[in-house]
């Protein structure tokens, strides 16, 4: 459930992105303000990115943990 509520955030951050390009190369918004907005979307995009990791490790630990719970109660 959480994975896939990341990873609509992280496809609404990079529509967000795209938005901010558009927005650039439309307008010609100046470079720092485009820079700084790329870093921070991306920056959130990365973070996503790296909960979705800590997600993923989580759920390999509880995949072993109940593994060896029914090997236990297999004895």
């Amino acid at each position: 459930m959480q994975v896939k509520k990341l990873m609509k955030e992280v496809e609404e951050r990079e529509e967000q992105l795209n938005a901010v390009q558009d927005k650039y190369f439309s307008q010609k918004i100046d470079d720092n303000q485009f820079k700084d907005a790329c870093a921070r979307y991306l920056g959130i995009i990365v973070d996503k990115l790296k909960a979705i990791e800590d997600l993923k490790s989580q759920i390999v630990r509880l995949q072993s943990t109940s593994t060896i719970a029914f090997l236990l109660l297999l004895i």
